[in-house]
């Protein structure tokens, strides 16, 4: 279950905002760290692919391609240059893998990204509050707004807006970052591998094997079949 709306879990909360002492959250502070650092490494795999897509004309795109910021730029980045070096098959799992990788990226961005705030509340001992800085920065702006015209504002976090993470959903999401890293070191091997058949096709079939990607590859082949846009 992914993260709950604070409305879901306890509306009247007392909640406060900014950043806070994670001695408070321990368990939560283990896997978030986890999360971040496993993105990390994420992050240099998709790089080294990049390499090995490209081989020794790497260094000037490669370099390029560090200067994109936005994990969807990078991502099409490679998107772009796959279909010149991968066959059918490794070019399917590559989709997959760029799947598996924006869902996880999108969880992770709003680890990275997204406003903190805490609860002293009991039920909520154990849980970091996430809010959208979309939502936080024009509630901020009215209410600045409002004072400096001197008209009254009842200033009010809607709870349908903040997000609950406990420490077991952190850990679902970090297993899910940890699984993208290691099939996309993975898969970066085996495209540098291209002179060892062997080491490729044991690659590749362990890639396959694994049931994530091979529901994509499924889904994706059956779609091709039946000619869907």
């Amino acid at each position: 279950m992914p993260p709950q709306p604070l409305s879901s879990v306890k509306r009247d909360a007392r909640i406060i905002l900014g950043p806070f002492d994670f001695i408070l959250r321990k368990d939560a502070a283990i896997w978030l760290a986890n999360c971040i650092s496993n993105w990390s490494e994420v992050e240099l795999w998709l790089g080294t692919m990049m390499t090995a897509f490209l081989g020794e004309a790497a260094a000037p795109t490669v370099a390029i391609y560090l200067g994109l910021t936005a994990l969807r730029t990078r991502i099409s980045a490679l998107s772009a240059a796959a279909p010149k070096v991968l066959n059918q098959e490794q070019h399917e799992i590559f989709e997959a893998i760029m799947s598996l990788l924006k869902t996880a990226g999108g969880k992770r961005d709003k680890l990275a990204h997204w406003l903190w705030a805490y609860s002293p509340d009991k039920q909520l001992a154990d849980a970091i509050l996430l809010i959208n800085p979309r939502y936080r920065l024009p509630h901020i702006s009215d209410g600045i707004i409002a004072s400096i015209r001197r008209h009254p504002h009842k200033s009010e976090l809607d709870p349908k807006e903040i997000y609950v993470y406990r420490p077991n959903d952190l850990k679902e999401i970090c297993l899910e970052i940890n699984f993208v890293r290691e099939v996309t070191n993975k898969f970066s091997k085996m495209v540098l591998y291209d002179d060892n058949v062997a080491i490729q096709h044991q690659l590749l079939n362990e890639l396959m094997s694994e049931p994530p990607i091979l529901e994509l590859v499924t889904a994706a082949r059956k779609k091709n079949q039946k000619g869907d846009p």
